[in-house]
């Protein structure tokens, strides 16, 4: 069996896992922004359905909300973000760090190389309009609305480097 594929080196090396007692699960979603992709996979299914199902039936993980988590870098804290508010029933936390927030201003930053814009079509379509599911502030309306609390700490660290560059 491939470790690497299991689990990067740094957190296995750092036995992180074993000192705190957790199970980290490192999923790879490519450039899907976690979603459903107009022309590409479902990877917002795989991340919140199938993902979770297959670690509770093969590593016998407890489900319980309030033992989850949910992190994300980047990309990753977009998906984070997404899916936590998505099924906030679900997670005890969501950790976005450096996340994509404003996923509609970030689909028509006019600086974003075209190679990133083909891969946003693929994500989006070929309008690059999101969805209300796929907005971030829009899924925070909606469970403000319900009367869902949520607590929301920041930390801006800028830097004035985009991050594709």
């Amino acid at each position: 069996m491939n470790q690497r594929w299991i689990c990067f080196e740094t957190i296995r090396e750092n036995r992180f896992d074993n000192q705190a007692g957790c199970t980290i699960i490192m999923p790879e979603a490519n450039r899907s922004y976690y979603t459903d992709m107009e022309y590409g996979l479902n990877y917002f299914h795989y991340i919140t359905q199938e993902l979770p199902e297959a670690c509770k039936r093969l590593l016998n993980l407890n489900p319980d909300p309030e033992k989850t988590y949910i992190a994300g870098l980047s990309m990753g804290g977009y998906g984070a973000l997404k899916c936590g508010l998505t099924y906030p029933e679900r997670y005890r936390k969501v950790v976005s760090l450096s996340g994509v927030t404003d996923i509609q201003a970030r689909l028509h930053d006019p600086h974003m190389p075209a190679t990133m814009v083909k891969e946003m079509k693929a994500v989006f379509g070929e309008r690059l309009q999101v969805k209300a599911d796929q907005d971030i502030y829009a899924l925070s309306a909606k469970l403000l609305a319900q009367g869902v609390p949520l607590r929301i700490s920041s930390v801006a660290v800028v830097t004035g480097i985009p991050s594709w560059k």
